[in-house]
């Protein structure tokens, strides 16, 4: 039986606490945001509420060969992201749900483009001209709209 070396980590939230002076809640937002985080020193580890834990990785004993690497073993994630990249995920759950309403969108007027062999059509009547356009504007302005809130721009 071979043996390995296994190395854990895990992640302990400190604590500081400071003060700002501000004219109110936006104006305490922006100055927080804008604290030197270097200049102090976070003295309140709570041991209590780890996060992040992970195997960062296992070697095999003899060789030193990396079997594995970066396992999360809970919900939590050390990574590093845009400020684009983290509005696109905050809205995650609605981009999947418009690409799936697009794709039904698609793939009814790709059915009303074909006759049931497979063959395309050669002329359409007005009525299916208009199911289509439609079909293809159903989702336009909400699918608009969240492309802007996943820019930051709304």
């Amino acid at each position: 039986m071979k043996t390995y070396q296994i190395l854990y980590a895990e992640d302990v939230p400190h604590y500081a606490i400071g003060e700002i002076k501000a004219r109110g809640p936006k104006d305490a937002l922006a100055k927080a945001r804008k604290v030197d985080t270097e200049t102090f020193t976070a003295l309140d580890p709570d041991w209590s509420n780890p996060i992040c834990r992970r195997i960062v990785h296992i070697t095999e004993e003899k060789s030193g060969k990396y079997i594995a690497e970066d396992v999360r073993l809970d919900n939590y994630t050390l990574e590093r992201a845009t400020d684009q990249e983290i509005t696109i995920r905050d809205h995650g759950k609605e981009l999947l749900e418009a690409l799936e309403r697009a794709y039904e969108v698609l793939d009814g007027i790709a059915d009303k483009l074909f006759f049931a062999d497979g063959q395309p059509v050669t002329s359409l009547t007005a009525s299916h001209i208009e199911e289509i356009y439609f079909d293809a504007l159903s989702e336009h302005v909400a699918f608009t709209e969240l492309i802007r809130k996943a820019r930051g721009e709304a």
